[in-house]
């Protein structure tokens, strides 16, 4: 039988396993960015690892948790620092003060009397912003290129602000805690300068927007496209950098949903349509916050077993499996006619 005492150790072990949970289950997430938040969710991590190494009870776990943890993000990938620079609520700033918190909760650089770990974090923070100047520099002459020669972009004076109307809602972000979590507390809310190009230079000494707003960090790059037509460009792409293998993984498992003993001689082309069209089917459900329905499937169902019929009908069945080489013209709004007819037309 559990006593009182073994309630509380139950309860602290809970608290302390919580953080890892909540942290794998919003890098697994596929429909918000994962890479310019990590660097917060190590930051906390490593910061809880540091209070539970020396205490009693966890001492010889932690111990193997840190070395392992330690082993798997430092050096900080640079991917992660430049996430975090292009997150609204962080910046160039933000990105250190969160960097300082890693190396100094695993010890990094710490012990004078210990070999010093390379990278230092000057090196570490200064190799980002060389990373991130030449990433924008490679958009740039991307930009230039894709640009008339007698157009010159220019930017704003002042940021636009935000329309609160943009912010998606919270199931399609990172929820309320990410904001909360302790080692916000610390965070110099002043401005920052830097010495960059000087459009990212604009962005990067400019304050970080305020974390309370729950700002989602691809909305607020969308609405400041005309403020920053080149970083908003890169910023789409590197935010698209899922920093867990699951929703990955996830899409061979669909994949496999749609082959069977009666489709199974289905063009990669064909493939790849069905997984997206049950994304597409649940999209708009999902950006509701409304679960996924069985009808939709069903929906789906019918689709292909009126498209295979029509082709067993067809001069072409028994032929190999043709995979089409154009692009698909994907609708904003996506309603189950306009997808029957989108399979209809293959």
């Amino acid at each position: 039988m559990l006593h009182n005492s073994d309630w509380v150790i139950i309860n602290d072990l809970v608290k302390f396993l919580e953080k890892f949970y909540v942290a794998t289950i919003e890098f697994s997430g596929a429909y918000y960015p994962t890479v310019c938040n990590i660097l917060v969710y190590i930051a906390d991590i490593s910061g809880l690892l540091q209070q539970y190494k020396n205490k009693e009870g966890y001492k010889e776990a932690v111990g193997a948790m840190f070395t392992k943890f330690k082993k798997y993000f430092f050096p900080i990938p640079p991917i992660y620092l430049v996430g975090a620079m292009l997150n609204p609520c962080m910046k160039f700033n933000h990105m250190c003060h969160f960097s300082t918190l890693i190396y100094a909760n695993l010890e990094i650089n710490t012990n004078r009397e210990s070999e010093q770990e390379q990278p230092d974090l000057w090196t570490a923070t200064a190799d980002a912003k060389d990373y991130i100047e030449k990433l924008y520099n490679h958009y740039a002459d991307l930009f230039d290129s894709a640009v008339p020669a007698n157009i010159s972009p220019t930017v704003a004076p002042h940021p636009p602000e935000e329309p609160s109307s943009s912010k998606r809602p919270a199931h399609s972000g990172f929820p309320d805690s990410f904001y909360d979590l302790t080692c916000w507390n610390s965070v110099d809310e002043r401005a920052y300068t830097s010495t960059y190009r000087e459009k990212l230079k604009y962005y990067l000494r400019t304050p970080p927007e305020d974390r309370r707003r729950r700002i989602n960090s691809l909305d607020w790059w969308r609405n400041n496209e005309s403020q920053y037509p080149v970083l908003s460009r890169l910023a789409r792409d590197i935010l698209n950098v899922p920093m867990s293998t699951v929703a990955s993984e996830s899409a061979f498992s669909q994949g496999r949903q749609q082959l069977g003993d009666n489709r199974h001689s289905l063009g990669s082309n064909t493939m790849n349509v069905l997984v997206c069209l049950r994304d597409w089917i649940r999209a708009e459900r999902r950006n509701q916050g409304m679960e996924p329905e069985s009808s939709d499937d069903l929906k789906l169902e019918e689709i292909m077993t009126s498209r295979e019929n029509s082709t067993e009908s067809s001069p072409m069945h028994g032929f190999a499996p043709v995979d089409f080489d154009y692009p698909m013209q994907i609708p904003i709004n996506i309603n189950m006619n306009k997808l029957e007819k989108m399979m209809h037309n293959l």
